[in-house]
């Protein structure tokens, strides 16, 4: 088994729940905390460039869509307006 997909996933996660658990005890979250989350989560995962990644505005339940475009693929991260993730990114 390859144990390092799994530590940077686990690595991940943790620095994003950790910006977003800091964000959240420091007052309203910003788009911007949110981006740089996704950013960072996308980093971790994919080994790409936090500058690939932008947001847009969603629809009802999701608050911002946030797009990492890098060279082979597509990673799509969607938030709640708590700035949780909305289940796991969606590759294109």
């Amino acid at each position: 088994m390859r144990r390092r997909p799994v530590l940077l996933t686990t690595a991940a996660l943790a620095a994003l729940a950790a910006v977003l658990g800091l964000r959240v005890g420091q007052g309203e979250l910003t788009e911007t905390d949110v981006i740089e989350a996704a950013a960072v989560r996308y980093v971790a995962e994919t080994g790409g460039a936090a500058a690939d990644c932008a947001a847009v505005p969603g629809e009802g339940a999701i608050w911002l869509v946030v797009t990492c475009a890098g060279t082979d693929r597509r990673h799509v991260y969607r938030f709640d307006h708590a700035g949780r993730p909305l289940g796991p990114p969606a590759e294109a």
